[in-house]
């Protein structure tokens, strides 16, 4: 499916130009020309596309996921309901959360070990994934007020 983009208008305006120029031409002259025209937007487009899912499968192999969104994104503006877009939108979601949820519970270890520093680092790569867990926020400031009050024991031995 065709989305419409800036490549319409330039596209609109040939045609028009086209028309124009040909207002005495066989009707099905002009037609096979707006035709030609559409088909090179589509293979453009095509194109286009084939290298974003290029680009996106780079950024998912390297747990880039803010970048891999964005490059969803743009695809999804050339054809949102292609198959492969929608294969690679499920990639994203499955990957991320599965990279979440061993984030959290990277956390958790870290925290019940009583390693905060590393607890808290990998809360915090949690939270970059999911900025408004609430949960994840409270588990930084408990980690952070124990480590404190660990370095404040230490200082007082």
């Amino acid at each position: 499916t065709w989305v419409p983009n800036s490549d319409l208008c330039v596209a609109s305006a040939n045609v028009m130009r086209l028309t124009a120029a040909y207002r005495k031409t066989a009707p099905t002259t002009v037609s096979h020309i707006i035709v030609m025209i559409i088909g090179r937007m589509m293979r453009r487009q095509r194109s286009k596309l084939s290298l974003l899912i290029e680009e996106f499968d780079q950024h998912l192999a390297q747990h880039e996921f803010r970048l891999a969104r964005k490059t969803l994104r743009a695809m999804e503006v050339i054809d949102a309901k292609s198959p492969e877009v929608l294969k690679r939108r499920d990639q994203l979601d499955q990957q991320r959360s599965i990279a979440l949820n061993q984030a959290i519970q990277d956390g958790k270890n870290f925290y019940t070990k009583g390693e905060f520093d590393n607890a808290i680092d990998a809360w915090q790569r949690a939270l970059q994934l999911d900025p408004d867990n609430k949960e994840l926020k409270e588990n930084i400031q408990r980690a952070e007020k124990f480590r404190e009050n660990l370095q404040r024991l230490k200082q007082g031995s």
